[in-house]
């Protein structure tokens, strides 16, 4: 509906991130980024599409945007490394913002964190997954 309504506002919206927002980018397109693709490999199951999702849409790579990959573990282990993970990652951030000199700055310093602490975890334990092993209604007689 909103494209009927503004047919322009994807490309308006990809112009404005470009020209207002240059620490507003992809995870791909920042150093090691480009191995978060490797969930396209899942692409059947929820968590491959949202790590891959989540890899493609355009953002400041700061631990908020964590939040979505909280619903990737599917057991208590693979959540305890998931929070573990983050505030590995918040705790970084917090020390960072003390001497960082800008948003950029931070973000350049805190990415390789979120990728090693988070997204690569989270990247495992898709990729240990298969579409059979998700969660899909059992075939039961009766």
């Amino acid at each position: 509906m909103s494209l009927v309504l503004v047919p322009s506002w994807p490309a308006d919206w990809w112009r404005a991130i470009h020209q207002q927002s240059e620490h507003i980018r992809p995870p791909i397109l920042r150093p090691f980024g480009w191995l978060l693709l490797l969930g396209a490999l899942r692409w059947r199951t929820p968590g491959g599409r949202l790590l891959l999702a989540l890899a493609v849409i355009p953002q400041n790579t700061l631990p908020h945007e964590l939040l979505p990959l909280v619903l990737i573990p599917t057991n208590a282990v693979e959540m305890a490394i998931y929070v573990v993970g983050s505030w590995v990652a918040v705790g970084f951030t917090a020390v960072g913002m003390q001497h960082a000199p800008s948003l950029s700055s931070l973000i350049a310093e805190v990415w390789p964190v979120l990728l090693v602490s988070v997204y690569l975890p989270n990247l495992f334990i898709v990729l240990r997954q298969s579409a059979r092993t998700m969660h899909l209604p059992s075939a039961g007689v009766g």
